[in-house]
């Protein structure tokens, strides 16, 4: 693996994991009931984009990733292999790194004929650098005029814009719609239109979903919904995966510097620990039957 693939990896290791881990302590309000993880809808719009960012980033980049089974544990079944294989190509998403991290988010109005709208998301990691995830749009109404932040009730307009993810720019077009307390937004993120990824957002009474579909050269390669909230003070991130007529559902809690998941499809369920290595090259999935598979990120 190139320097340059181990550094966007490790950027998508880190971004998405900041911004739900320091947005779910802002949430939280010492409340040991559940509760939502992003305070505004900025915030979830900018969680939306800097995914489908991260998943573009994904399809940027060509990588390998062969299983390697440790010599000590059990044989892997091949729906062990299947899982964690479906779980490596997404665990940087939800992994966290803990520490003196911050992260914050803005949006800002733009006196620009092609943007009405600026979401600023900076990330700070334990090293102290920054990454900047960056959105401009214009939001319109049925009427053809712009979206102001006077309009709070029943609102249906247009998305259109670019967003920012790792220095590099994607197109996105999309529509929202607002009624009372429910909010929902689909857009598309293009690399091109072959390579692309539609997101689906709702809001519904303070719990919020997010759907994923992603193409790449024209197909659709995976499909994945996921839920985020907060349960006593701690952070819940649920992922229903489907192709091809597989489905599983991931449960990811923190344990310590690792991840702990619980997973459940047609055949049962079970629990999976997932450790990054000290160097941060690899990812060990233990199986609660003590199967281990190690993958490189």
């Amino acid at each position: 693996m190139t320097k340059s693939i181990k550094t966007i990896c490790m950027t998508l290791l880190m971004t998405i994991c900041f911004a739900v881990t320091c947005l779910v302590l802002s949430a939280c309000g010492g409340s040991d009931g559940k509760g939502q993880v992003f305070s505004t809808s900025a915030d979830a719009f900018g969680f939306a984009g800097a995914t489908a960012g991260a998943f573009l980033s994904k399809l940027n980049v060509a990588s390998s990733s062969a299983v390697n089974i440790a010599d000590s544990a059990q044989v892997a079944t091949a729906d062990q292999s299947q899982k964690v294989d479906i779980l490596n190509k997404y665990i940087d998403i939800f992994d966290s790194v803990v520490g003196n991290n911050a992260i914050t988010s803005t949006k800002e109005h733009l006196d620009d004929v092609n943007y009405n709208y600026k979401i600023t998301t900076t990330i700070t990691d334990l090293d102290g650098s920054k990454q900047t995830f960056e959105m401009k749009f214009k939001e319109v109404k049925q009427d053809n005029t712009l979206v102001t932040d006077d309009d709070r009730d029943e609102i249906t307009s247009s998305l259109s814009g670019v967003m920012t993810y790792n220095g590099v720019e994607y197109e996105i077009s999309g529509k929202k719609q607002v009624e009372r307390d429910e909010v929902e937004i689909e857009f598309i993120a293009y690399i091109n239109q072959n390579t692309r990824v539609l997101v689906e957002q709702e809001t519904e009474s303070g719990e919020q979903e997010f759907q994923y579909s992603i193409f790449n050269n024209g197909f659709m390669t995976d499909e994945l919904s996921v839920e985020v909230e907060t349960e006593r003070n701690e952070i819940e991130v649920e992922m229903q995966y489907s192709k091809n007529g597989v489905e599983i559902s991931y449960k990811f809690e923190r344990e310590g510097n690792a991840l702990r998941i619980m997973y459940r499809d047609s055949t049962g369920s079970g629990y999976i620990r997932a450790t990054v290595s000290s160097d941060g090259n690899s990812i060990s999935y233990t199986f609660d039957d003590g199967t281990v598979i190690t993958k490189d990120i």
